[in-house]
């Protein structure tokens, strides 16, 4: 047998090749290349075993969809059309783009509604806060800051998480706190582990007070946050204490409506790593319910056509 493969093998040598390979070196091609199955006299297979897979897409397409008020959702802004020929690095790039265009859109409405040396605190988040799924909701911040928000902002990137963190652990201990994070922050964290990138932490009312009951009445509007809303499209809320619960309860939500048991200041570290593992499993499971309900209604109408 080894003479017949040796004597086989000086033949390919020996042969002119007779058309061009694939593109990709390791796909199958029986044009020029020598088939020792046909050599002796086997019928020749095409192997897929090589064959490059074919990569997912990377690309999203932006399609425009109902706004609860107004269409104010960024999801209309900028339009990723995918050609067939488009390489994965174009995809990428112009998702990019799609992605930065959303963004510089939620910026300059967001700086109508909020000045440049507001020491407001809208929300924060780690980057982009429009490619945030999640929102975590309750009633206003506890710490004042004197930096204002937009020190922490970056135009093309978003929010600058960890710079922000770096200033309100500073702020706390200069200011006498005996704990670096608030005791809500704090046991907030946990659950923002298990959720990952792409978790905005927000309030009804945006101006911050020791505790509910010293936020005046003017400073209780809601208007900053229903925009948060309106632009942003969460697919999961979860409200914690009774006024962000009373508040949802009332409006509504078309997505994942999923009440902490409690307000996170009072939540231990694991009751809250707990339950963010729990609300990361409705939230799937809820997306696969979503994804045959779609699957069965194209069967439906496929039988109708």
């Amino acid at each position: 047998m080894r003479l017949v493969v040796r004597h086989l093998e000086l033949r390919r040598l020996h042969r002119p090749l007779t058309g061009t390979g694939p593109a990709h070196p390791s796909a199958p091609d029986t044009v020029g290349r020598f088939s020792l199955a046909s050599e002796l006299g086997k019928p020749s297979r095409p192997s897929t075993r090589a064959m490059p897979r074919r990569r997912a897409s990377f690309a999203r397409m932006a399609s425009p969809t109902a706004s609860g008020s107004g269409g104010h959702s960024l999801s209309s802004v900028g339009r990723c059309e995918i050609l067939p020929g488009m390489s994965i690095r174009s995809r990428l790039r112009a998702n990019s783009a799609v992605d930065i265009a959303r963004l510089n859109d939620f910026e300059r409405r967001l700086l109508r509604r909020l000045p440049r040396n507001s020491t407001a605190r809208p929300f924060t988040c780690d980057g982009n806060p429009v490619e945030c799924k999640w929102f975590v909701v309750g009633f206003n911040p506890a710490t004042s800051m004197a930096t204002p928000f937009w020190e922490h902002w970056k135009s093309g990137h978003g929010f600058l998480e960890s710079k922000w963190l770096e200033d309100y652990r500073a702020y706390r201990r200069s200011a006498g706190k005996r704990t670096a994070m608030s005791a809500t922050r704090s046991r907030m964290e946990p659950l923002l582990e298990v959720v990952g990138k792409g978790c905005l932490v927000t309030n009804l009312h945006n101006i911050p007070s020791p505790d509910a009951r010293r936020l005046s009445s003017s400073d209780r509007d809601t208007s900053l946050f229903e925009f948060l809303l309106d632009c942003i499209q969460p697919e999961v809320i979860v409200p914690h204490g009774r006024k962000a619960r009373e508040y949802f309860e009332r409006r509504g939500w078309p997505g994942l409506v999923v009440p902490a048991p409690s307000h996170f200041c009072r939540m231990s570290f694991l009751a809250s790593h707990q339950f963010g593992e729990e609300v990361v499993e409705r939230w799937e499971a809820s997306k696969a319910g979503a994804a045959g309900r779609t699957g069965q209604r194209a069967n439906r109408e496929a039988r109708h056509e």
